[in-house]
């Protein structure tokens, strides 16, 4: 299935997100890991667009609930998530749910799916010159501690 159409990269690379995401936000990581940071590829996967389903499925589903104490957006939102998307306005969406300081650059380069002008996508998203800045490079200087 995913061998035609280079779906093994363009929806099996952000799937693999996803999954590993959801696992991580379910199994309660950042309750018994407060400090724990994570930093996602593809910004984040499908994750976010899955944050419903996640939500109800915590509130009617034992087995969702089982280990995630506190609520599922709480948990997404500790996630930070890179910018290569291809899409200024979901970018915008993605900033606009986990905050602009949970955003970092990214390009995949040299990888064929990289986004070849990161940082004209990051502008073409209209996030505001503050939040642009971190995004462009503040966060990876706070979180990294690079400057």
């Amino acid at each position: 299935m995913f061998g035609e159409y280079y779906l093994w990269n363009l929806v099996g690379n952000p799937l693999e997100t996803t999954i590993t995401a959801a696992h991580m936000l379910l199994s309660g990581l950042f309750d018994r890991h407060p400090d724990l940071t994570v930093v996602l590829a593809h910004g984040g996967g499908a994750l976010l667009a899955l944050r419903g389903r996640l939500r109800h499925g915590h509130a009617v589903q034992p087995a969702a609930r089982a280990s995630l104490h506190g609520a599922p957006d709480d948990a997404l939102r500790r996630f930070y998530l890179d910018t290569v998307v291809h899409d200024p306005v979901l970018l915008h969406s993605l900033v606009e749910f986990v905050g602009a300081d949970h955003v970092l650059l990214g390009s995949d380069f040299p990888f064929d799916m990289g986004d070849p002008d990161p940082t004209g996508t990051v502008r073409r998203a209209n996030l505001g010159a503050e939040a642009e800045a971190a995004v462009l490079g503040g966060n990876a200087d706070r979180l990294f501690g690079l400057s």
